[in-house]
């Protein structure tokens, strides 16, 4: 498995739970990771994306190991050469290097599969990017059939959700209890729009009850100059609302189990994205049966289209969305009702069942994979 490792990231919250339940299967699964990582049994951290031919060691490492499939969890930054001291590029052509890993492998009769986190929904770089690669994959993965495919062979398996958790609605630990919560938390990041959201609150709360409370639980990843950036952006938004006394700024990052018990706490999830691959937000809400309120693109769409567990709105109707949570707000049974299926859903895309359709895909490629 080639992947973020032991860092605050999403594609590593998703790779680690997966890395562990196919070792429980019984399965050898060696990561191949960066070099900020400590090595450690199993771990294997040699992507230096510092070095202008950082994918050689990758290469080294794979030959050394003769695996017999490589799985690459990928996101356009974690592949992209740090071309100055302290800047990464992370557009496609920036990432475009593991390209000539993907070509050798497949010379060599190597068989590989790419997971694609990243959304490239009308970005002219990396829909060039998926149709150059696409064909010396095995396989792409992609979470959601609501989105640009990659050229090659392309399998949908649907985001995992974490292991289910209860929490009886654990508002008293974050500060807020008797409140009725609508909740966002991730990395700020420009096309999640939270300040979009919180521009939207006092409309919102207007029609809303009175113990309604938003919290705003999004602290940029470390060492991000974007996320710092949306993240001021977002501070500036929160206490410039004429609804400020009813939000809560919590910034916090957390560990995995933190971060469900956080989004258990949620009455709602506001999701506003602008675009979005999938959402490990959403995946947590299924696990802790925290009913969504969610734009209608990509992952988020096939989401709530699959699990039914939370109202879809254009993401131009700022009326719709607002309406859509004001809606869950005032209606309890139906948040009742939302909670079971998101709950039955995240049995449906479990941790076990996602491993071992990840398993049967790579006996596929395994099996049609040969030297040329």
């Amino acid at each position: 498995m080639v992947t973020s490792w032991d860092r605050h990231c999403g594609i590593y919250t998703y790779s680690r739970p997966l890395v562990e339940e196919m070792r429980r299967q019984g399965h050898d699964v060696q990561v191949i990771c960066h070099t900020d990582a400590k090595p450690s049994y199993g771990v294997h951290p040699v992507i230096d994306l510092t070095r202008p031919e950082w994918y050689t060691a990758l290469e080294r490492k794979v030959a050394d190991l003769q695996p017999d499939v490589v799985h690459i969890q990928f996101e356009y930054g974690l592949f992209s050469r740090h071309r100055y001291e302290e800047q990464l590029g992370s557009g496609a052509a920036d990432a475009f290097e593991l390209a000539s890993s993907l070509f050798r492998w497949r010379l060599l009769g190597q068989a590989t599969v790419m997971t694609m986190h990243s959304d490239n929904e009308g970005v002219a770089d990396r829909l060039a990017y998926i149709d150059a690669i696409g064909s010396l994959l095995g396989a792409t993965i992609v979470h959601t059939p609501h989105a640009a495919k990659p050229s090659g062979e392309v399998r949908i398996i649907p985001h995992m959700a974490p292991t289910q958790a209860f929490f009886p609605k654990p508002k008293e630990r974050f500060g807020y209890p008797g409140r009725l919560v609508v909740g966002m938390v991730g990395y700020p990041e420009w096309y999640k729009r939270y300040d979009w959201f919180v521009r939207l609150w006092p409309e919102i709360a207007e029609r809303a009850p009175e113990n309604a409370l938003l919290v705003v639980a999004c602290a940029p990843r470390p060492g991000s100059e974007t996320g710092e950036r949306c993240s001021l952006e977002l501070r500036e938004t929160i206490h410039s609302s004429e609804r400020r006394y009813s939000i809560l700024d919590l910034p916090v990052l957390l560990d995995s189990e933190g971060f469900l018990e956080l989004v258990a706490s949620f009455d709602v999830l506001a999701l506003p994205y602008q675009s979005a691959a999938a959402s490990g937000p959403s995946m947590a809400a299924c696990a802790v049966g925290t009913p969504v309120v969610a734009s209608a693109v990509g992952g988020l769409r096939s989401y709530v289209e699959s699990s039914d567990a939370g109202l879809i709105v254009d993401p131009d109707d700022a009326a719709g969305f607002r309406d859509a949570v004001v809606r869950l707000l005032q209606d309890e049974p139906l948040r009742v009702e939302l909670s079971e299926k998101a709950r039955r859903y995240a049995e449906y895309v479990s941790v076990e069942r996602t491993a071992m359709r990840h398993l049967e895909l790579y006996r596929e490629v395994i099996e049609r994979t040969k030297v040329l």
